[in-house]
């Protein structure tokens, strides 16, 4: 399966900090003039044997702000960020995904599934002060896991799972001001177990 896409925004609500004047100002919502994304996004799945499917999708996305400035300093920083990629806007994602279903009698199949993904590099902030870098999210890659007895049937089902079973460290926002990084660390490695029940 492919899909391509084309989105143009005018007015795109985003964030930015307060001038020298007001550092205490660490976060102000503005409209961007205009920007754009286009990207595709592909999928492919395949039963390598009965009980065994294997997913693999990628996506990719260019963005641009196309106007995007200040102009008055009176209590945010002058700044131009036309010809910047938009916030929050991973260039990459890739994500490989493993289940198994196999039945063990006429009640019971083992269930299990593995899933590792990839973000790319995201910038998460423009930081107007002069001397600070843009705020950015290195790229990271996460693993899920999860093992598991459910009925034939499908109504009842156990199952241990593991998130981030790499125990990978990686943000989820990041941002830069006077005051300095501030970074929003994703989960660790979890462990659980659920049992669910369907009527």
């Amino acid at each position: 399966m492919h899909t391509q896409a084309y989105n143009s925004y005018k007015n795109l609500q985003t964030t930015t900090t307060g001038n020298a004047e007001f550092p205490q100002l660490i976060e102000a919502i503005v409209n961007a003039g205009s920007a754009y994304t286009y990207g595709a996004e592909a999928s492919a799945t395949w039963r390598v044997i009965r009980p065994v499917t294997v997913t693999a999708n990628a996506a990719y996305l260019a963005s641009k702000y196309t106007r995007f400035e200040n102009t008055d300093g009176a209590v945010l920083s002058i700044f131009n960020y036309s010809g910047q990629p938009l916030i929050d806007a991973p260039k990459w994602q890739f994500g490989l995904t493993a289940d198994l279903d196999l039945p063990l009698n006429d009640k019971y199949n083992l269930t299990a599934s593995w899933l590792t993904s990839y973000t790319s590099t995201v910038t998460t902030g423009y930081d107007s002060l002069p001397g600070l870098p843009n705020a950015i999210s290195p790229q990271y890659w996460l693993t899920n896991a999860r093992i598991g007895i459910k009925t034939s049937d499908d109504r009842y089902s156990v199952s241990l799972y593991a998130k981030n079973l790499m125990n990978k460290a990686y943000f989820t926002f990041t941002s830069v001001s006077s005051f300095g990084v501030d970074s929003v660390w994703g989960d660790p490695r979890i462990y659980g177990a659920s049992l669910e029940a369907k009527f």
